[in-house]
């Protein structure tokens, strides 16, 4: 379990996902995607991890995030209460992050848990690409690539690639699904390489990752 313990800071570019309150409405020429903000909702999602390294049985962990918007400002910043349930990996979190109307954090907030850099911040077409740098950690630079992929059944896919470079190598991406009802994240998928450098051998270690996210009734 070491090594999933520190992954609370590499992980970032993966969470980025988890807190997404964003409303989807229909505008002239494409969609806009905003944050939607209101006192007192509450999302529990369960996040499921499997970890492989160099081909070894893969290692798995599970935990619930439970977000809570404890107050909205006259800006449209939400403060919103995060915590995380136990697990095998690491014992429950609890903290308050501030974000704005694009989802981004302002300040505060779990390591990992970050809010999500995925909002684009223009109207945005089917099949359109937009990106959102950012940094995580010590100054880790992380690359995140989207892309509109359609609408299907009231619900809103967005599909993205993930670049992590620096002393953390990590490359992957996968899909995110927004319902369009309530702007609230129904499901997340990711996969991921990332390299490790082995204090012993002083070689990198490979190992692959699967990440889930499902939204709890």
């Amino acid at each position: 379990m070491k090594i999933f313990r520190c992954l609370s800071v590499i992980l970032s570019p993966l969470w980025i996902v988890v807190t997404t309150y964003s409303q989807v409405t229909q505008q002239k020429g494409g969609y806009q995607f905003r944050a939607k903000h209101t006192k007192g909702s509450v999302i529990r999602q369960l996040v499921s991890i499997s970890l492989g390294t160099n081909g070894n049985k893969a290692t798995t962990d599970s935990f619930v995030i439970t977000s809570k918007v404890v107050d909205v400002k006259k800006n449209g910043t939400a403060v919103v209460d995060i915590s995380t349930g136990a697990s095998k990996a690491q014992k429950a979190m609890n903290s308050t992050l501030e974000i704005d109307t694009f989802n981004k954090p302002i300040k505060g907030g779990i390591p990992g848990f970050a809010g999500s850099f995925g909002l684009p911040e223009q109207i945005i077409k089917l099949g359109q690409t937009w990106n959102g740098d950012t940094e995580i950690g010590q100054g880790i630079p992380v690359r995140a690539d989207y892309t509109f992929k359609g609408i299907k059944n009231g619900i809103a896919e967005i599909t993205m690639k993930i670049n992590v470079s620096g002393q953390y190598k990590m490359v992957g991406g996968g899909s995110y699904f927004i319902r369009l009802k309530d702007g609230q994240m129904e499901s997340s998928n990711i996969k991921m390489l990332l390299s490790l450098p082995d204090p012993k051998s002083k070689k990198e270690a490979t190992s692959e990752m699967k990440f889930t996210i499902t939204r709890l009734r």
